[in-house]
């Protein structure tokens, strides 16, 4: 009686050490004969990249007008524009299924012919040479509005003679946000007064480069 009692024990002890070694519901390993217990899987990669769909307003033919003396300007898509530089307000709109940021780099380039001398800095009003400080200005809202430049703002960047790039400006949402839209606008004064009136050579012509960059999600590590 004790030796078939114990007989029932070991076989309870040898199924539960059968399942315990299971790998999954579709596998199941039993006792070989030769004591050795394996199982191989294979796996196929994959890579998830996100969908990439960025949308810019069409600047073709896009005019920047310099209005040193303020006068009422018609140019680019802007009527009776008054501002130092006019030019219309442009938008960047991200239709990705992943926030992007926004980077740009700003280039100005002198015609020949022209006298315009780019400065590095908002103009005080005095120059007596024909200059121009211009910047770029990016924000996340429907329209952009005009703030004095800081160079440490991260949604402005200036332009010069040579490329300048600042990245990271604005952070647009993925389609599931509410923040998916960013505008920016070309600001900046022209010198009222210069010692030279100003003709209507004397232009500049101005470039921006973006580039967009995926943002990668956070993760909470339980």
């Amino acid at each position: 009686m004790k030796k078939k009692l114990l007989s029932l024990a070991l076989a309870g002890a040898l199924t539960l050490s059968a399942s315990s070694v299971a790998f999954a519901a579709d596998t199941t390993i039993t006792a070989p004969t030769d004591g050795a217990y394996s199982s191989s899987v294979d796996a196929t990669g994959e890579t998830k990249v996100p969908t990439i769909s960025i949308t810019l307003s069409d600047t073709t033919g896009k005019k920047v007008g310099l209005n040193p003396y303020q006068l009422k300007y018609t140019v680019g898509g802007v009527t009776d524009g008054t501002d130092a530089i006019v030019n219309k307000e442009e938008k960047i709109t991200n239709a990705s299924d992943v926030k992007i940021r926004v980077n740009a780099t700003t280039t100005a380039t002198v015609p020949s012919g022209s006298e315009v001398v780019m400065a590095t800095a908002a103009l005080k009003g005095t120059e007596t040479t024909k200059s121009v400080f211009a910047y770029l200005q990016i924000d996340k809202a429907a329209t952009v509005t005009k703030k004095d430049y800081n160079s440490k703002e991260p949604n402005m960047v200036a332009f010069g003679t040579k490329a300048t790039t600042k990245k990271d400006m604005v952070t647009l949402d993925d389609t599931a946000g509410t923040d998916k839209v960013a505008t920016y606008k070309i600001f900046g004064n022209v010198a009222p007064n210069p010692a030279k009136a100003w003709a209507a050579a004397d232009t500049v012509d101005f470039k921006i480069v973006y580039s967009f960059e995926p943002v990668v999600a956070t993760t909470t590590t339980p």
